[in-house]
């Protein structure tokens, strides 16, 4: 049983991060439905935050959808942030899964970005 359970787990794997070509976007392209501003959004989407406590792991799981002009883009972000002491922390920020839908085209997946940072209190 605990076999099956194994290979249903790699099928699903395999399935996700086949090696195919995916493209990067600019959020701010011309034509996006996304353009508009959203102060509540922007306000919590900022590093003004205190850092994580000195041990204490903060895991982050999106899903995030863009409409575009001409595409349509799904994304599973993975957020990750460790704190190194009190006032210092290490960031880890990976789209772990990019699909596009482009008109007129076979939907495109793929493994997106992977964004390492730190951050300090002031």
């Amino acid at each position: 049983m605990a076999r099956q359970w194994a290979f249903a787990a790699l099928a699903v794997v395999a399935t996700f991060f086949a090696p195919t070509c995916a493209h990067a976007d600019d959020d701010d392209a011309v034509g996006s439905t996304n353009r508009d501003k959203r102060p509540i959004e922007e306000l919590f989407k900022t590093d003004v935050v205190y850092p994580q406590q000195k041990g204490e792991l903060e895991v982050e799981l999106a899903s995030v959808f863009q409409n575009h002009t001409g595409v349509n883009t799904w994304t599973i972000p993975v957020s990750l942030e460790y704190g190194l002491t009190d006032r210092w922390q290490l960031e880890a920020e990976w789209d772990s899964l990019v699909q596009r839908y482009p008109r007129n085209q076979p939907p495109v997946r793929g493994v997106g970005d992977l964004e390492v940072g730190t951050n300090t209190a002031s």
